[in-house]
Order: C-alpha cells, then sequence, then structure tokens
C-alpha cells in the first residue's frame, strides 16, 4: 500500500484494501476525509505539485482525480490495464506517469486524461510504423534499416537487422508477413514472429521509395525512384505487372481495401489511380503543389487522404477524383495520414517549425480539428490505427513509437 505527503507536509494520504482513500491531518493526526468510488482495492496514490488534487490508481482498472480540498472526483480514466506500481506527477503538474508491474509507461495529461504509451525511447529515428491486427505486437522501421517487433502483451521488443539501405516497409494484413524495400532496388519479404528473410522477390531496378501489401497479401507493390510503381508476386517471387507512374519519383502507395485498384503518388502534388490488374490509369486527384508523402484510403474504399509537403492534409472522392476538404495548421509540413478503421477519425503525423513534430486527430466527414496528441519531440512519419480502433500508433525522427488511446468522443 502506498502513502503519499502533500507538497507542503500538512497532509498524509493513504490507500486501501478497503476500496478507499484516507486524508489526514498530519499535525493533529485526525482524518479528515474519506474518498470513495474505486471498486476494488487502490494501491497507489500522488499529490499533484500545487497539492490542488490527489491521483489514484486502482485494481479496478482506473485511475481516479479528486479535489484536494473538497475531495469531489475529477477526472476518470478506464485505461489501465493493471495497477501500476507507481504514479507521479510531473514537476508542472501537467501530466501523471505510471509505470506498471509490466513495465509499460503510461503518460496522461493531468486536465483531461488523455494518455499515451511510451513503446520504448530507441535513440534514433523511427521512420514507419505497422500494427498487427491483433493488436499483439508493432512493427517499427528504423533509419538506418531496423525494424523492432515490439510485443506489446508480453512487453519485450525483437530487433531484426535488415541489409542496409532498407527504405521502406509494409505489413500483410494478417500480421503475419513484411516487405522491405532498397536502395539497391531488392524487395525483401520477412516473418514478423521470428524476424527470418522468408523471400526474395526481385529487384526494382533503382532506390525503392515506397511500398504495399494488396489487402489479399499476394501481391507487393513497390514505388521507385525510375518512376515506375511495380507488382510482384509475394508468394512465388517475379514482376507481375510494371506501371508507369508518369510522374516521376514515386513516393507513396496505398490498395484499395477490395485491392482492385492502387493509388500513388509523385513528384509536384501528383496523385493517380490505377486498376491493380490492368495498371491502366483510372484517375487524376489535381490540388496538391508538392510533394506527396502519406496516403491512406478508407475503409469503405470510397475516399482518399494525402499528405503532403505543401503543408495540407486533401480528403478526396475515390469515385470522381474530385477534393472535397483541405486540413491545414499553420506550420506544419504533413508526411503521414490513417483512417480509423471506422472512417471517422483521420490521423496525421508532421513537422512544424514552432514544435518540432505534431500528431493531429481530425474529424474525417467535416475535417474538423480535434485534438493534438503531445509526447514527441521531433517530425511524425509513421501513423497506424489498431484493427478495433481503440488506438493509434505513431513513429518519429525523435527516436520514440508511441500508443496513444483513442476517442471519438
Amino acid at each position: 500500500m502506498d502513502v503519499a505527503f502533500s507538497p507542503d507536509g500538512t497532509l498524509l494520504g493513504t490507500v486501501s484494501f478497503d476500496n478507499t482513500v484516507r486524508i489526514w491531518n498530519v499535525l493533529t493526526a485526525r482524518e479528515e476525509k474519506t474518498l470513495t468510488g474505486h471498486i476494488n482495492w487502490v494501491g497507489v496514490i500522488a499529490f499533484s505539485p500545487d497539492g490542488q488534487s490527489i491521483a489514484t490508481a486502482s485494481e479496478d482498472g482506473t485511475l481516479r482525480m479528486w479535489d484536494t480540498e473538497t475531495g469531489a472526483p475529477g477526472i476518470l480514466i478506464r485505461t489501465l490495464e493493471t495497477i501500476p506500481s507507481e504514479l507521479v506527477f510531473s514537476p508542472d503538474g501537467q501530466w501523471m506517469v505510471t509505470v506498471g508491474n509490466g513495465d509499460a509507461v503510461r503518460v496522461f495529461r493531468a486536465n483531461n486524461g488523455t494518455n499515451f504509451v511510451i513503446l520504448r525511447d530507441y535513440g534514433r529515428p523511427m521512420l514507419d510504423i505497422g500494427v498487427t491486427p491483433d493488436s499483439s505486437r508493432v512493427l517499427v522501421a528504423e533509419e538506418r534499416g531496423g525494424v523492432r517487433i515490439f510485443d506489446v502483451v508480453a512487453g519485450t521488443e525483437e530487433q531484426v537487422r535488415l541489409p542496409a539501405g532498407t527504405t521502406a516497409m509494409a505489413l500483410r494484413a494478417d500480421g503475419l508477413v513484411f516487405a522491405t524495400g532498397e536502395t539497391n532496388g531488392r524487395v525483401r519479404v520477412w516473418d514478423s514472429i521470428s524476424g527470418d528473410n522468408i523471400a526474395t522477390l526481385g529487384e526494382h531496378g533503382s532506390n525503392i521509395l515506397s511500398l504495399a501489401f494488396s489487402p489479399d497479401g499476394k501481391t507487393v507493390a513497390t514505388g521507385g525512384q525510375d518512376g515506375f510503381v511495380r507488382l510482384w508476386d509475394a508468394e512465388a517471387g517475379g514482376e507481375k505487372q510494371a506501371i508507369e507512374g508518369g510522374f516521376g519519383r514515386v513516393f507513396a502507395l496505398a490498395y484499395s481495401p477490395g485491392g482492385a485498384s492502387l493509388v500513388g503518388a509523385g513528384e509536384g502534388g501528383a496523385i493517380r489511380l490505377w486498376n491493380a490488374e490492368s495498371g491502366a490509369s483510372m484517375l487524376s486527384f489535381v490540388g496538391h503543389t508538392t510533394e506527396v508523402y502519406g496516403l491512406a484510403v478508407s475503409s469503405d474504399g470510397a475516399r482518399l487522404a494525402s499528405a503532403s509537403q505543401d503543408g495540407t492534409v486533401r480528403l478526396w472522392s475515390v469515385v470522381t477524383g474530385r477534393q472535397e476538404n483541405t486540413l491545414t495548421v499553420d506550420g506544419d509540413i504533413f508526411y503521414a495520414v490513417a483512417f480509423s478503421p471506422d472512417g471517422a477519425l483521420l490521423a496525421t503525423g508532421s513537422v512544424t517549425g514552432r514544435e518540432s513534430g505534431a500528431v493531429r486527430l481530425w474529424d474525417a466527414q467535416t475535417g474538423t480539428a480535434l485534438t493534438r496528441l503531445e509526447g514527441h519531440t521531433s517530425g511524425v512519419y509513421g501513423v497506424e490505427f489498431s484493427a478495433d480502433g481503440t488506438s493509434l500508433y505513431t513513429a518519429s525522427f525523435d527516436g520514440t513509437a508511441i500508443k496513444w488511446a483513442v476517442s471519438e468522443e
């Protein structure tokens, strides 16, 4: 059981197996308040630096905030998987940090309870991220040609050492396999559990800048510096199709949910949609003024989101090719974008001149900015929702991968 003194030393907070939190006057040794609300034993307690708030965490899976003076309950957070071993406030009182028994570190905003998990601080830039459908494993691509496989459940990680010059990564829909592209054009497939190299599919012919798995996992698409998109047989190997982009280097690729079409983005903000079987050009999306580095197609296949260095994220109709909305934040340059599984939210990763890096959530229907998730200190180049939409995973140039709790409220 934990105890905590108030910053001025006049109060003592205690927690108990009887599900209560008690506040005592240190000078008189008398109990001043009993705080009730937890429905299981309470393990840890902390006072905020200004002494105005108390935070407690319980075996009932919640973290609660209380008003020190009145004892009134405040924010209730229901995201704790196990009771943490430690609970502390940041010196400025803006954050609460919990350390779980499994060494998971959770950071909560003290004013609204928004929380994220720092999976690891890798100490080197992270460029992309992928999440398995069951959210049990997170794959993070390093700038220097490595992939970290983090087991969220066990709290363990494995580093897969990739060939020098690995530039792109994509996770197959079932999460069991991922593919990589290299500066020499080589396309490889890897086992995401063991980290073993399963196969080499072929050579693109130039530096690979982007890569995507088809939804059925049978095809890998690569976008190259040579301006071509090449489709590879992910099972037998070998090139199936070569599509000339017609817009220079191919910076981003994304399949439609059914796999019937493929969208690519190149130099000058050009975006095109192709028939994935025949390679025929179907639509062009015109509006961006410079390179597009992030693409995402909604789960119903009706909408496309594009993130650009021109400081905008644009939403398009995949049916007509018309632009539906433009999202901007003064100073942001966008590099990554993802739809939530239900299509209601849009997540973006960006570099901003003011604060170095930002993760933002938007209403995907209206384009309204909902919130900024604060935690990264440098550019955010990878964003990915979990399959159930309750979590968002991000990778940053600051060397961290972060798991955020997501709410559409």
